[in-house]
């Protein structure tokens, strides 16, 4: 790719994301198992293959396309 401008601007943000992560790593509790944290995610719930009920979706727009809803003549 040469040596642009863009490409010595993406090498620079390489090395500080380097040094930036060599420091996380300094302080970093030693890794190893432990507990479930409070804020953890919950596991994922499976959702049932059956359609949604058209009722849920009566007053919504699709988004980026306008709405469905009759035009005014």
């Amino acid at each position: 790719m040469g040596n642009t401008l863009d490409v010595r601007r993406v090498c620079g943000d390489v090395d500080r994301l380097k040094d930036s992560l060599d420091l996380l790593c300094e302080h970093a509790p030693p890794a190893g198992p432990s507990e479930p944290r409070e804020d953890a995610p919950s596991p994922l719930e499976p959702l049932p293959e059956v359609p949604y009920d058209p009722a849920l979706f009566a007053d919504a727009d699709d988004e980026g396309i306008g709405g469905m809803r009759p035009q005014r003549t």
